[in-house]
């Protein structure tokens, strides 16, 4: 694999992002002492096909499997594989999955999107009512 596999490290964030931003996959293999796992909305906003494990914070609230982002039980080989393996054998589907991904992003996680939930937020707490938006910055996660 090292012709196509390079572990490179510790690296720039600048680096990272270039590097995401050229590649079509991303592995994301961390566990649940991952917490969140902000280089998830990184990956996804470069364009970045995620393959990420379900114990990573972020998974079940970024990613809706096969659509924006592939989902693998954590610790599973062989269910890492299958992903991966869809992704490689199907470019089409890859190339739109990693649009949507980047329309996750960009459309609803976005700064704009996060500003206007914390203003309703604020203000419905002001009024004494929590209503916390259905997905995206301000939702359960």
């Amino acid at each position: 694999l090292t012709d196509r596999v390079k572990l490179c490290g510790s690296t720039h964030n600048e680096e990272i992002l270039r590097q995401m931003r050229s590649h079509d996959i991303l592995l994301f293999t961390s566990d649940r002492n991952e917490g969140w796992g902000a280089v998830a909305n990184e990956a996804m906003g470069s364009r970045c096909v995620l393959v990420a494990s379900d114990a990573i914070g972020s998974t079940p609230f970024l990613i809706e499997n096969g659509v924006n982002g592939m989902v693998f039980r954590n610790e599973n080989l062989n269910d890492l594989y299958k992903q991966v393996k869809y992704l490689i054998d199907n470019p089409e589907q890859r190339m739109q999955i990693a649009e949507n991904a980047y329309r996750t992003v960009h459309d609803l996680w976005s700064p704009v999107n996060a500003a206007r939930s914390i203003i309703s937020l604020i203000t419905g707490h002001m009024n004494g009512q929590i209503t916390p938006t259905v997905k995206g910055p301000g939702s359960i996660a």
